[in-house]
């Protein structure tokens, strides 16, 4: 019978020792290898780091050097916490910045930001009236006013 290490070794493309070994298997939506093993689905860099270097510390989290997601070299990996692992997506500029419309959730267009400055900075109109016609709340409205928000949106509609 094939043990857990046999199943997850054939599943794995090798190259030499200093190159990424390439898990291709299963992975979640983020490109993160996953796998069957201590009775649950499991990350495949934890599980590798757990066979080639040893246990992993409690509340500890394993990070890439490659930052290649499905990578198990255990040369690649190491551990951090979870503060370490968000500074080396920073460092290695990882991180996503999605400002103004490009933010998935945004109600208001680049357009209607515009228009807000304006007619907050023209019209004798409150907050409150503002954020009505907008659809948005009344401290939106201030945060836009006031550039808390929006902020990277320097043109004006004169």
């Amino acid at each position: 019978m094939e043990t857990t290490l046999q199943r997850f070794e054939s599943k794995i493309t090798k190259a030499g020792p200093d190159d990424c070994w390439l898990f291709q298997g299963g992975q979640n939506g983020t490109g993160y290898g996953r796998f069957w093993f201590a009775g649950k689905l499991g990350y495949v860099h934890r599980y590798a780091y757990q066979q080639f270097v040893g246990p992993i510390p409690e509340g500890m989290c394993v990070l890439h050097h490659c930052d290649i997601r499905n990578c198990v070299n255990p040369s690649h990996l190491f551990t951090g916490t979870k503060l370490d692992n968000t500074r080396d997506m920073i460092t290695k500029g990882r991180e996503i910045h999605q400002a103004g419309a490009e933010n998935g959730r945004a109600k208001l267009t680049e357009s209607d930001v515009l228009e807000i400055r304006l007619i907050g900075r023209n019209a004798r109109l409150t907050w409150a009236q503002i954020a009505y016609m907008y659809g948005v709340s009344r401290r939106a409205i201030g945060f836009i006013l006031h550039r808390v928000t929006w902020k990277h949106l320097v043109k004006e509609i004169k």
